[in-house]
């Protein structure tokens, strides 16, 4: 399974999976990106998974191939208040 993470690295957010690593300006920006890459991955008859990382170290799958919508809805990449 093909998993994509997204955490934060100081002010910007890092999608990393593999040898892949992209620094995005905002959570948001990042979500999308990993999910794209996640359904991309999807299409070529890869299971596929975007995990956000969470305080403390945890990971928790936000989007999942063949569970979620692609695209994602606005609510999963609307920046938190």
């Amino acid at each position: 399974m093909l998993q994509v993470t997204v955490m934060p690295d100081g002010d910007r957010w890092k999608v990393r999976h593999n040898f892949y690593n992209k620094f995005y300006p905002a959570r948001g920006e990042a979500l999308l990106a990993a999910v794209d890459i996640a359904h991309a991955a999807a299409l070529l008859h890869n299971d596929a998974e975007v995990l956000m990382h969470q305080p403390g170290g945890d990971h928790v799958v936000v989007w999942l191939a063949g569970r979620d919508p692609y695209p994602p809805p606005a609510s999963l990449t609307a920046e938190p208040d």
